[in-house]
């Protein structure tokens, strides 16, 4: 048996084969066997078919430091080929399915069940054997496993039933085996599954993504990727990717793989929990009498009766209210959530121009063979293709062709008679076509004249490439071009290993020898929607650009096309020609078709409208000059309004309107002047009595108050107005006497109604 290392950190590794120590006992060459790391650095080969022999239950250990095998057999062994094993962190190995004989080598190999699961501890040199319970597993072999990202579930995948050619039936399930409890499940995977193979090469690649590659049949051998995502281990969440794309796109913010956490974690949520308390707290004592006076304010601001008013309509009122308010939030909530998932539409907008950029091409030749000189040095009887350019204006464009090396990159294509001859067109910036022919341009159309040997039935693939989005200019470092390249090197990585996989870009076209091509080109501007939450609020929406083309090309006989047309070389065998559709710029714009602020329109005309049903059937009810900065101000911030206010209203020796009342019983019959004289007076006899005109205009500006504070009026200042000058201590006045307070007010109503009557 031989082993061979690679240096992965070496850039310049090549596979070494490792010679072990002298004098030490080697495993004889084998198949079907399992090669294992466990904890413990060793790396254990079991079993496995000798060839021209039949299985063993051979058991050996292998140290990579000192280069030295260890035989660790013991009598008791299953015998076992084809099998899985899978090394987890407690230093046991455990081993499923395969096939596999008893001790006595005369009777027949069988399939071992997979339920039958042998587990070797790497630390104590003991076997176990032990059957698992749940999901009933086929018997298999050439099945392929992994351990999860939580260190005790075991993904197994494919297999075959191990028999002949004809009559072997593959398999491509996937499924998991618990070591914490030895239960096998079949999890629900969602997406399309990779073709059924055995032996295939499986690994995690990320905490959450499984990849499973290569693997056969009975007639077919497999090349390609596939890869399991797992969503959420716990729920049994798993997809597989469609595609590179979906590769990209994956989220890497790790899902939830298990429900145990470690100590870092817990230790973190605790400190956590005791910071948000200790902050919770400060925030209570600094504010705990506002907080004392929260369940009023709140009741208040529910219950609110106006004088005058039957109770029934303030319950009918508030129950309406929560009517309303409920079906309020619920289309915010709605709102919202449509915002977030809104689907997402595309505008086109095209304005007029007088030219256009050019695109890039690349033409690939396959049949012509190669030849050694580049295009400029090219002679006639070398084998395989000159191509040059020329604008229908006459201007000479093949310095912007290049022949590609293809020591750098070798494209593939499917049906190739030979590697492809390939050149690439990419023009300046400054270099494009015009609308008219007149004056000093470049031209409206640009063509591509093949010259070559007309006998040859070749083939020939031409990639049209947005400017700015050439992936060769990068990978065979091209200097004809000034145009930048948009595209990241990981973009440009997974193209080179697309096109030497034979995956044709999209505008990739096709003719064959004396054959002529039409292309008629767009270049767009297509600006994609970032995939961020600020493109859900609708403002200056964040863009992706990415320049894209649109073509349509038509292949006509190129013969007839350019009949009488003649070459001093080895002769024209085709051509392309290619040219704009419109000069037009094209932006195709992706908008969300709702977002956060064109549903804040819907949601505002919801609002007014309840504010208008609920004052159309209630009345309207007064609201207050302030906001909630001056109504939830504390400290300083309140102090300052208390100032202002009664600095700016000089009100310290008189009473409150809307807030004291002059007297509590004036508009109440307990006074010395019913309602009934006071009326017959003021209808028909003069007042005579000072007193008398004092009460009635106290008891008019009374009742004027309370109707303008419960229908006209929110009084809110006027009470905050009231608690600032109780917070204050009022300055000593001097004492005034009756007849100097009555003199007081007799001079203060005569002023006044001298103003009124000038």
């Amino acid at each position: 048996m031989h082993a061979y290392t690679y240096d992965l950190n070496d850039n310049n590794s090549t596979w070494k084969q490792v010679i072990p120590r002298t004098n030490t006992f080697v495993p004889l060459y084998r198949t079907g066997f399992t090669a294992t790391l466990a904890p413990n650095g060793q790396v254990y080969i079991f079993g496995g078919e000798e060839l021209g022999k039949s299985v063993v239950n051979q058991l050996w250990s292998f140290d990579p430091v000192n280069l030295e095998y260890k035989d660790l057999t013991q009598t008791n062994l299953n015998y076992r080929s084809g099998h899985t094993a899978t090394s987890l962190p407690n230093g046991q190995i455990v081993f499923i399915s395969g096939l596999h004989v008893n001790a006595f080598m005369n009777d027949s190999a069988q399939l071992i069940r997979s339920n039958e699961v042998d587990i070797y501890d790497t630390d104590l040199n003991t076997w176990t054997s032990l059957n698992t319970t749940g999901e009933i597993l086929r018997k298999r072999i050439g099945t392929s496993s992994a351990l999860g990202p939580d260190n005790k579930t075991i993904f197994l995948f494919g297999g075959d039933n191990g028999l002949t050619a004809l009559n072997r039936i593959e398999c491509n399930e996937v499924l998991l085996l618990d070591t914490t409890t030895w239960v096998w499940k079949k999890p629900n995977i969602t997406g399309v599954y990779p073709t059924a193979r055995s032996r295939a090469s499986i690994g995690f690649i990320d905490k959450n993504l499984l990849a499973i590659a290569y693997g056969q049949t009975s007639f077919l051998s497999y090349k390609d990727l596939s890869i399991l995502r797992i969503d959420d281990q716990e729920t049994s969440k798993y997809s597989w990717l469609s595609g590179p794309n979906d590769l990209l796109n994956v989220d890497h913010t790790y899902p939830n793989l298990s429900r145990h956490m470690d100590g870092g974690i817990i230790a973190g949520i605790v400190i956590g929990s005791i910071l948000l308390a200790i902050i919770l707290a400060y925030c209570i004592w600094k504010s705990y009498r506002d907080l004392y006076f929260l369940p009023n304010l709140v009741w208040d601001f529910l219950w609110d009766p106006r004088n005058g008013e039957p109770l029934w309509t303030e319950i009918c009122r508030l129950i309406i209210q929560c009517i309303l308010a409920f079906q309020f939030l619920a289309y915010l909530g709605f709102s919202i959530q449509q915002a977030i998932e809104s689907p997402i539409t595309s505008i086109t907008i095209r304005t007029k121009v007088s030219s256009v950029q050019v695109p890039d091409l690349r033409f690939c030749f396959d049949g012509w063979g190669v030849s050694e000189f580049s295009n400029r040095e090219y002679h006639k009887g070398d084998l395989g293709v000159r191509i040059s350019c020329k604008t229908d204006t006459g201007y000479a464009c093949s310095n912007f062709i290049t022949r590609l090396d293809r020591t750098v990159h070798l494209p593939a294509f499917e049906y190739t008679l030979e590697s492809p001859d390939c050149y690439l067109f990419s023009p300046p910036s400054w270099f494009r076509l015009e609308d008219t022919i007149d004056g000093d341009n470049s031209g409206t159309k640009v063509r591509f004249m093949f010259n070559g040997d007309q006998s040859i039935a070749g083939t020939v693939r031409i990639a049209q490439y947005p400017p700015g989005v050439n992936p060769n200019v990068k990978v065979y470092n091209i200097t004809t071009t000034d145009v930048p390249l948009i595209m990241s090197d990981q973009a440009v990585d997974e193209w080179a290993m697309r096109d030497m996989q034979g995956e044709t870009d999209t505008n990739t076209f096709t003719i064959y020898t004396n054959e002529t091509l039409s292309m008629e080109y767009q270049v767009k501007d297509h600006q994609y929607l970032d995939d961020n939450s600020w493109n859900q609020i609708g403002f200056l929406p964040c863009y992706n650009h990415t320049p894209e083309i649109s073509t349509s090309a038509l292949a006509s006989d190129f013969l007839m096309a350019y009949n009488g047309f003649s070459s001093n070389y080895m002769g024209l065998f085709g051509s392309v020609t290619l040219y704009p559709t419109d000069y037009t710029t094209v932006i195709e714009q992706e908008q969300k078709i709702h977002t956060i602020i064109n549903s804040l329109g819907s949601v505002g005309g919801i609002l007014s409208l309840i504010i208008s049903v609920q004052v159309w059937l209630f009345g309207f009810r007064p609201k207050s000059p302030w906001g909630i900065v001056q109504r939830w101000s504390n400290g300083p911030m309140r102090r300052s309004l208390d100032r202002n206010l009664t600095k700016n209203f000089e009100t310290l020796y008189t009473a409150v309107p809307f807030v004291s009342n002059v007297d509590n019983n004036i508009l109440t019959r307990s006074n010395s002047y019913d309602d009934e004289t006071i009326k017959e007076k003021d209808r028909i006899l003069p007042l005579l009595d000072q007193k008398e005109r004092v009460l009635v205009l106290e008891k008019r500006f009374q009742l004027m108050e309370r109707l303008l504070e419960a229908y006209y009026v929110d009084i809110e200042i006027f009470k905050e107005l009231d608690s600032a000058i109780s917070r204050l201590e009022p300055p000593l006045s001097p004492n005034l006497s009756d007849e100097d307070l009555s003199v007081t007010v007799t001079s203060m109503q005569s002023r006044t109604f001298s103003e009124y009557s000038l």
